[in-house]
């Protein structure tokens, strides 16, 4: 299954026309609710962040299963990073960046 969240209605429809079986207006709803009760044993296995909001990387990174991804195409500012337990990276879960735009 695939969620796209956005806070852009006309970005949800696109999404939806590419496949989202689910969409989320951020703005509408608590989306990390309706994640987390989306999954409620085992997370997603691939979480893309197009933000590069810190916050919302971590929150991703916490919702994904333990062999599950996150990949980042949102670029955060230079001076922000993010806090995660490391742990996991050594059991299998991943963090993976590509050369997205700048926020």
């Amino acid at each position: 299954l695939i969620y796209a969240v956005d806070k852009y209605n006309n970005r949800l429809k696109i999404a939806k026309l590419c496949g989202a079986d689910m969409i989320i207006n951020s703005c509408n709803s608590d989306v990390w609710k309706v994640l987390n009760d989306q999954f409620p044993d085992k997370g997603p296995d691939l979480f893309i962040d197009n933000t590069g909001d810190e916050e919302i990387i971590a929150k991703g990174y916490n919702l994904i299963n333990q062999a599950g991804t996150v990949l980042l195409i949102g670029v955060p500012s230079q001076e922000k990073t993010t806090a995660i337990n490391t742990l996991p990276l050594h059991f299998g879960k991943r963090i993976v960046g590509t050369h997205g735009l700048r926020t």
